[in-house]
């Protein structure tokens, strides 16, 4: 079957939303906790008790997490909104990339928004500034398998479910829809950005 461009685009921008919203709250306690490690005057080169603490009450505090299910980000609108463009490209007869790359390739809710965003670095560039605040790394410039897992599995049994599903003979790693470049940073597979 074939695809509407423009259609398909609805839908990525669509299903990005909730996972800007993800990264946005994921900035602001970056943002926190280089407050609360680098008081002003405080060199970012040496590593006090306060912030110890700081490290250690974050850790807590993901051992206290539940687990929540996937998609429960998305907010009402924008599922309404994805029900109503489905219907659209279901009467023109087409199908949305995404969700014939969910359906053929069976990937979780986790899986493809994972390749959302690796892909959100291709078609804008200011994301991969983003994963770098993020993890931490300024040099870096797409998402690493950690920091998706941070955002997108809460709890630590969440987590580690998540970290097992990027793994390297993960079935989005074998199949190449994602690919590491090194330092378990991701980017979509050779073919991917195409597809979409």
């Amino acid at each position: 079957m074939k695809h509407d461009p423009c259609l398909a685009v609805e839908h990525i921008r669509l299903r990005l939303r909730p996972l800007h919203r993800l990264l946005e709250t994921a900035l602001e306690e970056r943002e926190r906790l280089s407050r609360d490690l680098h008081p002003a005057g405080m060199s970012s080169l040496c590593v006090t008790a306060e912030q110890v603490r700081v490290f250690a009450a974050r850790c807590r505090s993901l051992l206290d997490k539940k687990a929540r299910a996937s998609c429960e980000w998305m907010s009402d609108v924008e599922r309404a909104s994805e029900s109503e463009l489905r219907a659209e490209v279901l009467r023109k007869g087409l199908r949305l990339p995404l969700d014939e790359l969910q359906r053929e390739l069976r990937l979780s809710q986790f899986e493809l928004d994972t390749v959302l965003l690796c892909v959100a670095p291709e078609v804008e560039p200011a994301y991969g500034r983003l994963f770098g605040f993020l993890g931490d790394d300024l040099t870096c410039r797409r998402p690493q398998a950690g920091l998706i897992c941070s955002l997108l599995g809460d709890g630590l049994a969440g987590r580690l479910d998540r970290r097992r599903l990027l793994g390297e003979y993960a079935a989005l790693r074998r199949r190449r829809v994602v690919v590491s470049t090194g330092d378990e940073e991701l980017r979509p597979g050779p073919r991917t950005v195409a597809f979409l």
